[in-house]
């Protein structure tokens, strides 16, 4: 079984080139250079680092790849969250830690008219209808400083050179290609897509145990 390529598999991070990373898979394509990929290609170079972004994302999705310290201050209800938000880990105001909730248990504690109640927070809500907000309960009645641990997903993949270890990269690429490979087609390679899927549960699982569990 031949060999996928491979970025590195360093765990510090460092800068990686994506486009060389792409260029060694270019002999699985079947194309001699990246412009060979467009226009007349099954896929595109953008729908390629469309779905290594994707890829991405899914990793921190699964694991605590990136968590970002946010401090932040309200005076009122919600928070504003970053927009490449994965998961928010730990809310604290004031230096308190509040405790995690979902909007049906802050009714029941509430009872009823939850959102407009003022106090002391005790708990956060994680929304997600419409704005990525946390929203405290009860809402505090004065600027107060909030500290939002959080898993954040890298700046939008385009080609460029980005800070991640080379195995994230790998990952990533892998990811990719599972998807892209097993469209219907003329770049149809579903064996290939499916060894591309194992490596990248493996990668997966393997960054869900060294980092924890994200959601």
């Amino acid at each position: 079984m031949p060999y996928l390529p491979s970025g590195g598999g360093s765990l510090s991070a460092g800068q990686l080139d994506l486009a060389a990373l792409l260029g060694s898979w270019l002999p699985v394509l079947h194309v001699q250079s990246v412009s060979d990929l467009e226009p007349g290609w099954t896929w595109t170079e953008a729908e390629i680092w469309g779905q290594v972004d994707e890829a991405l994302v899914q990793l921190h999705r699964a694991a605590r790849l990136s968590v970002v310290s946010l401090p932040l201050t309200t005076s009122g209800a919600t928070v504003a969250l970053p927009d490449r938000l994965v998961s928010v880990l730990h809310v604290a105001v004031a230096g308190a830690t509040l405790r995690p909730a979902t909007v049906s248990e802050v009714e029941a504690l509430a009872g009823g008219g939850w959102r407009s109640q003022t106090g002391t927070p005790k708990r956060w809500v994680h929304e997600h209808d419409g704005d990525n907000v946390v929203r405290l309960w009860p809402a505090p009645t004065a600027t107060v400083s909030v500290l939002v641990l959080a898993v954040v997903a890298l700046d939008e993949v385009t080609g460029a050179a980005i800070e991640i270890p080379g195995w994230l990269g790998d990952a990533a690429i892998h990811g990719a290609f599972s998807q892209l490979m097993k469209r219907e087609g003329d770049a149809a390679m579903p064996e290939t897509a499916a060894r591309c899927a194992v490596h990248a549960e493996l990668y997966r699982q393997a960054a869900a145990g060294l980092y924890g569990v994200a959601m």
